[in-house]
């Protein structure tokens, strides 16, 4: 009996150092991957907020805008909603595996997935914004969107 309680140990140890290993090597891929795609996500971010801006610039004249220049309009919307909420999610991701892997959590990524949450309201308003033109969904766009400012001002510091 002694003997397979002594195999069993060392079959559940084994197992462990196992477990442990491939935890640490996920640790170390993410920690890499958000090392090295922390200037990415920025970069991503610059872009997304740069492409928010000049949707937002062209719905406020929505009303000036014929049927197929506004469904253009939609079209870009909902490809940049698409990569906003892709950016929002691999910070996330990335968030929930440091934070699995035992570290503390990182001020800049969520800062950056803040913004990238900030930027998805601020475009969706604007898409309601163009269908109604109501003063108050463009005053909360705009809110949204100088949020989204501010934080990508604190992750660039």
């Amino acid at each position: 009996m002694t003997y397979f309680n002594r195999l069993n140990c060392r079959e559940l140890s084994l197992k462990k150092k196992m477990q442990m290993k491939y935890i640490l090597i996920l640790f170390l891929f993410t920690l890499c991957s958000f090392a090295h795609g922390q200037g990415t996500y920025t970069a991503d971010l610059k872009k997304l907020e740069f492409d928010l801006r000049a949707v937002m610039a062209k719905a406020e004249r929505a009303k000036l805008m014929d049927k197929e220049t506004k469904d253009a309009l939609r079209d870009v919307s909902i490809e940049l909603l698409e990569r906003m909420i892709e950016a929002s999610s691999q910070s996330n991701k990335i968030h929930n595996e440091l934070l699995k892997s035992g570290l503390p959590p990182d001020k800049d990524l969520l800062l950056v997935t803040s913004a990238a949450d900030s930027m998805i309201l601020a475009l969706n308003l604007t898409y309601r914004y163009m269908d109604v033109q109501d003063k108050l969904l463009w005053a909360q766009a705009l809110a949204a969107a100088r949020i989204s400012k501010a934080l990508m001002s604190e992750i660039i510091k």
